[in-house]
């Protein structure tokens, strides 16, 4: 398009470095003086966060000519109709923002086809097993090597659980624990789907090793320590099951008072005890959004609660 290159095609011509000092002579320069300046600022800022090499892709000098007709409402000799000047601006961001899906897919396949392999590799290992996919899921199963058997009634949905956590990257790095012995209460709901379908299949007194596959933790869009795309590996202790919120709030209030727990603590976890409706995972396998806050004993990272919805 012609106009397109009126406005962007000029690229190669330098800036200029050097403006004329302005003579402030009276109140009305110096306003005007402040209303440019803080203008020019922000509109340096917007390119900065909002184009990519702004530098390269504005021609300043050619768009002050172009803010000066536009200030003056001087249509007869702006090069640009409002609405070319707008479409211009529209196509430009648009083209911005199909490279930028582009490039996210390409990494995004390359880190699939890595960690199909890994998963592969995870699901060889002895006393491993691969659970049920989800509905309209055709990504890697969720794996649980359950090292000690429970007893009694298999977790539900809707339960509380009483739980030793560590969630590791398949590096090593840990991201999330709750230290050896210590103990919180999560709401089974409120987990990360990959986990919480791991749990469901488990009872009071088990101890498993679960691999959740990056579709069913956290996604395209990673959580706190944890990259985009990453493979979620748990080790897990269940020392207790609760079947309601009453009780569970019950059993955590004693236990801070027996661990001498700070208020800030308790409360913390008591909310989402109650919350599990703002849980920071997804329920199908989409990107998360942006977490709460997770259950917390005295000083912890956040656990593998997930984003709220």
């Amino acid at each position: 398009m012609l106009v397109a290159a009126t406005v962007f095609g000029a690229t190669l011509t330098s800036c200029q470095k050097h403006v004329e000092r302005a003579n402030l002579r009276n109140a009305k320069d110096t306003l005007s003086y402040a209303l440019g300046y803080t203008k020019g600022v922000s509109i340096a800022n917007s390119i900065k966060r909002e184009i990519p090499d702004g530098d390269s892709v504005v021609n300043k000098t050619i768009m002050i000519a172009g803010f000066i007709n536009g200030m003056n409402g001087d249509k007869i000799n702006s090069q640009l109709t409002d609405e070319q000047a707008r479409q211009i601006i529209q196509d430009y961001f648009k083209d911005l923002e199909n490279k930028r899906v582009l490039a996210e897919n390409d990494a995004y396949q390359k880190t699939k086809d890595s960690n199909n392999k890994l998963m592969e590799e995870y699901a060889k290992e002895e006393g491993m097993k691969a659970l049920p996919k989800p509905e309209k899921y055709d990504g890697p199963a969720v794996l649980v090597k359950e090292l000690t058997v429970g007893k009694g009634d298999t977790i539900g949905v809707n339960d509380y659980i009483y739980t030793s956590i560590t969630q590791k990257l398949p590096g090593g790095k840990i991201t999330f624990q709750t230290g050896e012995g210590d103990y919180r209460m999560l709401p089974v709901k409120g987990l990360i789907q990959g986990l919480q379908q791991a749990i469901r299949t488990l009872k009071p007194g088990s101890v498993a090793n679960i691999v959740v596959p990056s579709e069913l933790g956290y996604g395209r869009q990673g959580m706190n320590e944890v990259p985009a795309n990453s493979i979620l590996l748990f080790d897990v202790a269940i020392q207790k099951v609760f079947h309601n919120e009453k009780e569970a709030r019950a059993f955590w209030k004693q236990e801070c008072e027996k661990r001498n727990l700070t208020k800030a603590a308790e409360a913390q976890n008591t909310e989402v005890l109650g919350a599990p409706q703002n849980r920071v995972a997804p329920t199908t396998p989409a990107a998360p959004a942006a977490p709460k806050a997770a259950p917390a004993a005295p000083v912890a990272p956040a656990a593998p609660v997930a984003p709220a919805q």
